[in-house]
């Protein structure tokens, strides 16, 4: 569990530098960044929370995709749970994070 924790926690920050060096890079925010990183980890945990409850709830649904006798439903759950992931951890971090705004 903590080796879980700690990897997440790496992928966080790397992710995090990322997108200040690269995807938000042209922001101009100056200074500051350990606040951004502050921000980026409350956005990324509410990110997981979503992959989480993406899961849990389709593993609830009665549902079965069955082909050459393995059930994808079984699986199905976890692609979506990180594309709505992905959706809002882009968005948060956009509007929460690096405040970026129409140019």
């Amino acid at each position: 569990v903590l080796a879980k924790l700690a990897g997440a926690e790496v992928a966080i920050v790397v992710m995090f530098f990322i997108n200040e060096y690269w995807t938000f890079a042209s922001e101009g925010r100056e200074g500051r960044w350990p606040r951004r990183l502050l921000k980026s980890n409350v956005v990324r945990v509410g990110g997981l929370g979503i992959q989480v409850l993406v899961v849990w709830t389709l593993g609830l649904a009665d549902v079965s995709l069955v082909v050459a006798g393995f059930d994808f439903w079984r699986v199905a759950p976890f692609p979506l749970a990180i594309a709505a992931s992905v959706l809002f951890n882009y968005v948060a971090e956009s509007l929460f994070t690096w405040r970026v705004t129409a140019h």
